[in-house]
């Protein structure tokens, strides 16, 4: 512990040198981007280690299945969002009656 000059008797901890610095901002990145950053890393191993990943046919062949699940996904997400709403619809009219009576 140090002395802080401008009051006698107040002490201040002492800060870790080094890694705290580096630390704190690399894992924002993370936070922020690491699904990215590991696509990118996966992408790059792949085209180094697999010989036709790269090709147009495999390109193609990947966007039509990344389409197609985001498509899937998009139309999950409408769903869970609607929630209870989807199950109101049609509005309830007083002319509807008569399924009631069937």
């Amino acid at each position: 512990m140090t002395t802080n000059n401008a009051t006698q008797g107040e002490t201040t901890p002492a800060r870790p040198a080094g890694r705290q610095g580096l630390i704190k901002p690399l894992r924002t990145l993370l936070d922020t981007s690491g699904l990215i950053a590991i696509f990118l890393l996966l992408f790059i191993a792949l085209a180094v280690l697999i010989p036709d990943f790269l090709t147009g046919r495999n390109m193609v062949g990947l966007l039509l299945s990344i389409t197609l699940i985001g498509s899937l996904a998009t139309t999950m997400m409408l769903v869970l969002a609607l929630g209870r709403w989807i199950y109101r619809w049609p509005p309830r009219w007083p002319s509807q009656g008569w399924l009631q009576r069937w």
